[in-house]
C-alpha cells in the first residue's frame, strides 16, 4: 500500500512539470523596413485616394525623411507621352514641376538620381503596325524619345533604357535593364518612384521593386495615368499601396 501510494505522488508531480508553463518567447525583433510594411498594412490598408490621404496623417514624419540609402526613380518623362507627343498620357506635363521639386529636394542631401526611358527601335513590337496595342513612340535618338526639356534633370543623373530590342516589350525599368545592379551598387534601400503612366510603367516598375526587396514610396504628386479604361490609375495605386508601397506627396517629405 505504502508503495502504490509513493507511486500516485510521483505520478502526480511529473503531471505538474508537464502542465508547467513554458517561458514566454520573445518578441521578434523587425528591421525598419518590415515595421514600415507592417505600419502601411494596419494603418493604410486599403481604400480611395482621399482615405489614403487621411490615413497617412497617422505616419510619423520621420518614418518618411530623405537618408543615405534612398533615390529617386523617375519613369518614362519623355516628349512622347506629354502634350504633343505621339502617345500623350493625360495631364503627363504636370509631372514636371511636382519633379523639379524632388530633384532639387534629393541632390540637397546628395542623393543618387535615376531616369528612365523608353528607347525603341522604329519597328518594335508594341507598335500597332507590328501588331501591338501603341502608336509609334519613344524612338531612339527621336525628338519624341528625348526628356521633357522643361525636366531639370542633372548632369550625374544615371540613365537607364529600356525596350531596345525590337522584340524587347515591358514595362517595368527592371526587367532587361542594369538598374537593379547599379542600385544595389549604389546601396540604395529605398526607392521614390513616380513618372508615366501610372497604370503602366510605374505600376510594374513599383511591383518588380518590391520583388527585388526595395522599400518604394511612389509619389503621388508626380504620377499620371493613360486610363484606358477611366479607373485604371486608380486601381494601379491601390494596387501599389496593397502590395507594401507608401503613397506620398513632396509635402509630406518636408
Amino acid at each position: 500500500m505504502e508503495e502504490q501510494k509513493e507511486k500516485k505522488v510521483e505520478a502526480q508531480k511529473e503531471k505538474k512539470k508537464m502542465n508547467f508553463p513554458s517561458a514566454p518567447v520573445p518578441p521578434v525583433q523587425s528591421t525598419p523596413g518590415q515595421i514600415c510594411r507592417m505600419t502601411l498594412a494596419t494603418i493604410i490598408g486599403k481604400g480611395n485616394k482621399v482615405e489614403r490621404h487621411e490615413k497617412m496623417n497617422h505616419l510619423k514624419r520621420e518614418n518618411l525623411r530623405l537618408k543615405t540609402g534612398d533615390a529617386l526613380l523617375i519613369v518614362d518623362v519623355q516628349n512622347d507621352f506629354l502634350p504633343g507627343g505621339s502617345l500623350v498620357v493625360p495631364n503627363g506635363d504636370k509631372v514636371i514641376p511636382a519633379f523639379n521639386r524632388y530633384i532639387e529636394l534629393v541632390q540637397s542631401k546628395g542623393l543618387p538620381l535615376f531616369a528612365t526611358r523608353d528607347w525603341h527601335p522604329k519597328d518594335h513590337c508594341s507598335f500597332k503596325e507590328q501588331g501591338g496595342p501603341w502608336p509609334p513612340h519613344c524612338i531612339v535618338d527621336s525628338e519624341g524619345a528625348q526628356f521633357a526639356s522643361e525636366l531639370r534633370l542633372p548632369d550625374l543623373a544615371i540613365i537607364i533604357s529600356k525596350g531596345e530590342a525590337i522584340d524587347d516589350d515591358n514595362y517595368s525599368c527592371f526587367l532587361r535593364t542594369d538598374l537593379d545592379k547599379r542600385l544595389r551598387s549604389a546601396r540604395i534601400v529605398r526607392l521614390l518612384i513616380g513618372g508615366l503612366a501610372t497604370d503602366y510603367c510605374v505600376l510594374h516598375t513599383v511591383k518588380d521593386a518590391l520583388k527585388h526587396g526595395y522599400e518604394v514610396l511612389f509619389l503621388e504628386d508626380a504620377i499620371r495615368a493613360v486610363n484606358v479604361h477611366p479607373e485604371d490609375g486608380e486601381k494601379a495605386e491601390e494596387e501599389m499601396t496593397s502590395l507594401g508601397a507608401i503613397p506620398i506627396n513632396g509635402e509630406m517629405l518636408g
